[in-house]
This record gives structure tokens, sequence and C-alpha cells, in this order.
């Protein structure tokens, strides 16, 4: 299930979609395997068997495939998404979780793959954050190396992003032509932007997604005190 657009931020971009690598599926697999292998064994081993005794297979059988229905969709309900501002998890279809990994707030990035997980091509991503979160474990990550690349990418861009100057960063587009021999001091061409023309570099910068929301607010009533 695609990220709806309605939850993007101005300038918010998905760069990344999947879900959890196919071993999530586990058990009920397993099961279904081994009851199918163990249908087929009676049926072609034992042909005289009793109809009570097929029965019994196929109700073992049908249960094993119920089972891994079920988690086949819970495993689509679950989604992962990496976007130029944060990572998001999503998971369930009627009732329904979130999880929300701001960049800024990833302190360290690192992946755990066990013997068996590496020969699957899966693993887990674990994100170090910033407060009282500690570790989010990203589990039945398909290719956990390079799920950590795109985020590392990710979260060096935001960092340069935030560090890019807010105010005077571009020169304000000239719309009067000023009259012949006028002085340049007097036009105030070296003075610094108003409060006004700050705000109007504010708003441009929250559009193109350099500032959050949240910093967005605090500067804009920082110069509405000045104006």
């Amino acid at each position: 299930m695609p990220f709806p657009e309605r939850l993007l931020a101005d300038g918010e971009v998905v760069v990344a979609e999947l879900h959890p690598h196919w071993s999530f599926l586990g058990w009920p697999l397993v099961c279904l395997v081994g009851a199918a292998a163990l249908t087929i064994g009676v049926t072609v081993g034992v042909p005289h068997a009793p109809i009570g005794v097929l029965y019994v297979m196929f109700a073992i059988l049908a249960a094993a495939l119920l089972w891994l229905a079920g988690r086949y969709f819970r495993r689509m309900s679950i989604t992962l998404f990496v976007t130029n501002a944060r990572v998001v998890r999503r998971s369930g279809v009627l009732a329904r979780t979130n999880l929300e990994v701001r960049l800024e707030r990833i302190n360290e990035l690192s992946y755990h793959q066990s013997i068996g997980a590496r020969l699957l091509r899966e693993g887990e991503v674990l994100i170090e954050v910033g407060g009282e979160t500690g570790v989010v474990v990203l589990d039945h990550v398909p290719h956990p190396d390079e799920l950590q690349s795109i985020i590392s990418a990710q979260v060096s861009e935001w960092h340069k992003r935030a560090q890019a100057p807010v105010f005077g960063a571009a020169p304000l587009p000239v719309v009067d032509t000023p009259p012949a021999g006028t002085r340049l001091g007097a036009l105030g061409g070296d003075r610094p932007p108003t409060a006004a023309e700050r705000l109007v570099q504010l708003d441009e910068l929250r559009r193109r997604g350099v500032v959050s929301a949240a910093e967005y607010e605090t500067k804009k009533a920082e110069l509405l005190r000045d104006l």
C-alpha cells in the first residue's frame, strides 16, 4: 500500500518502500510444506488407507493453508517507508500501528544478520535515536545493508539542508529600475533584509523542506515580534 500523499509534508518525497522479507511467513510456511508432504505421502504410499485418515490429512492441510494465508496478509499489511524527512513503518488494516523516526533524531545506524539470515538475504536494521526511545529495531528487512545505506544517505542530505543558511542565501529580485544617477545606498541595496522579507524567505524554505514545520513556527514567531 503506497504512502498516503495527504500525510506527506511540503517537499517530502518517498525514496524507498518495502514489505518484510518472505521469511516473515516462518512457521506457517513450514507447516504447510510439511502437511502437503504428509498428505501426498499417505495418499500415494497407502492407497487403501481408510477414508477417515484422508479426511484428517486434508483437514490438517487446510488448517496450515489458512494459517499461512493469515500470515501472508499480515506481511502485506506491514510497509516500511523511507522519505527525505523520516522513516515510517505502518502495519495493520483495521487496527493500524504507525512507527515514525525523524531523520534529525537518528544518531547511529547498524544492521545484524545471523548465518541463516545472510543465506536468506534478510536481517535487522537497528536505529539508535535520541530521547527515551533508545534503539528501534526493524526486523525481517530484505537486504538490510542496502536499507542502511539509503537511510544514511537521507540523514546526510537532511543535515546538509539543515546547515544551509536560512536568511540572505539569495538576493531578492529587483522589481523597479532605479533612476539614473541614484546612489545604491539610497535604495537600500546594502541594507539587511526587513522582517517582512525574511518571513517570505522563511516560508519559501519551509515549502522546499529545508526547515521543518516546528522550526518554521518558532522562527516565524521571532520575526513577527520584530514587525
